[in-house]
């Protein structure tokens, strides 16, 4: 059993998540996304854009995730390439 933010002093709370793979991606509460590896039990890699993040639709592997930002915008994330 986990429970997020893991450092409550250093992280702000975590406002939606989804499964993808081997990964736990998680928004926080100002719209930055956070991808967590379930196997090391560490963050691998974090995003955050000029617009607060609002929602998230990775495809099945984690590779890419589609983000709705807070003006209803949306874009394609690439974790590996971090683009």
């Amino acid at each position: 059993m986990r429970k997020f933010p893991l450092n409550k002093q250093q992280e702000v709370n975590i406002v939606n998540c989804a499964m993808a793979g081997d990964f736990l991606i998680m928004i926080d509460a100002n719209g930055k996304i956070k991808y967590y590896l379930i196997e090391d039990n560490s963050t691998v890699a974090e995003y955050k854009s000029e617009n607060p993040i609002k929602s998230i639709w990775p495809n099945p592997s984690g590779t890419k995730c589609i983000c709705m930002d807070n003006t209803g915008n949306g874009f394609l994330y690439n974790p590996v390439e971090d683009s």
